[in-house]
């Protein structure tokens, strides 16, 4: 599997609003919070983070007619399926396994003296040995390798922005909200945590 290796902003300034994309109740008050956010800071690009096929902006429309109204570039970031590779061959090989094994299993459960065996006792114990392996990997694999993937596409974008002051704004599932906070801030980014349904109070100054 291919290294990843991030490396820190050295040249630049940069302030990232980070919004959890999913429960997100965008009714008047939530667009209104983002609509100050967007008034107050020249946010340079706005990136999103979102394995939902519903993130859209059919089923979206108030952030992305804010982002239209505000003119601001949006870019989808997600891992590359090149990245994938490995682990997703080692899952779908213990996948097929199981399947398998199941299989197996079920014929023996029809009869009572076979599915108490110690045999049918040790297929279910590797049935779900495998299946813990399985969910393991698609851990990894979801909170630690995409988040890395998705900070390395937001330091790409940072590289063709000129200027020493960046704002960004990035929108992500809770689930690698913490990981992607900390690889950014790994990064010598500045991390802002916004609740878009709590009131927008600006703070006299982010980036110094």
């Amino acid at each position: 599997m291919e290294v990843l290796e991030l490396e820190k902003i050295k040249d630049k300034h940069v302030a990232l609003y980070l919004i959890e994309d999913g429960d997100m109740e965008w009714n008047s008050n939530s667009k209104t919070n983002l609509n100050s956010l967007l008034e107050v800071y020249n946010f340079q690009f706005i990136t999103i983070d979102s394995k939902d096929e519903e993130f859209s902006e059919m089923n979206h429309d108030p952030i992305f007619d804010l982002l239209k109204k505000f003119k601001k570039p949006y870019f989808y970031l997600d891992i590359p399926e090149y990245a994938k590779g490995y682990l997703l061959e080692e899952i779908s090989k213990h996948e097929e396994q199981i399947e398998e094994l199941e299989t197996e299993y079920n014929i023996m459960s029809t009869n009572k003296t076979e599915r108490e065996s110690i045999k049918a006792q040790n297929l279910q114990s590797w049935i779900e040995y495998l299946k813990a392996e399985v969910r393991e990997k698609e851990n990894h694999l979801n909170l630690k390798i995409r988040p890395q993937w998705i900070v390395k596409g937001i330091l790409d974008l940072i590289s063709y922005y000129e200027g020493d002051k960046l704002y960004i704004m990035h929108f992500s599932p809770k689930e690698i909200l913490p990981e992607i906070r900390t690889k950014l801030e790994e990064c010598n980014i500045f991390v802002v945590n916004y609740n878009i349904t709590r009131k927008f109070i600006a703070p006299q100054q982010i980036i110094k």
